[in-house]
């Protein structure tokens, strides 16, 4: 038993489940052939290995992010009035400041 008695995690798997497995190699050619066939310039296919969930995310993520143009927004204009008086010093209780690290 697990430490703390918890229950082993179980695959649940249907007869469906069990049918594909047997045809795993048939459903792994017929997908490069559909991905060879539907593979356009304006419309490409990426595979991302799942393998390791959380790896295949963040390598998700970043392809993703790497897709977007890179551009730099451009900064909002406005006027700001100026001061009447020399700005204030604020006056923030102890116990609501974050200490200083550095």
């Amino acid at each position: 038993m697990p430490a703390a008695g918890d229950p082993r995690k179980r695959w649940k798997l249907s007869p469906v489940d069990v049918k594909a497995r047997a045809d795993y190699v048939k459903y792994g050619k017929a997908r490069d052939v559909m991905l060879a066939a539907t593979h356009a310039r304006h419309a490409p296919w990426f595979v991302v290995d799942f393998n390791d969930q959380r790896r295949g995310r963040l390598n998700l993520i970043a392809h993703l992010l790497k897709q977007l143009p890179e551009r730099e927004a451009a900064p909002p204009k406005f006027e700001l009035p100026p001061l009447k008086a020399g700005p204030a010093r604020e006056h923030v209780p102890k116990k609501f400041l974050v200490r200083d690290t550095y």
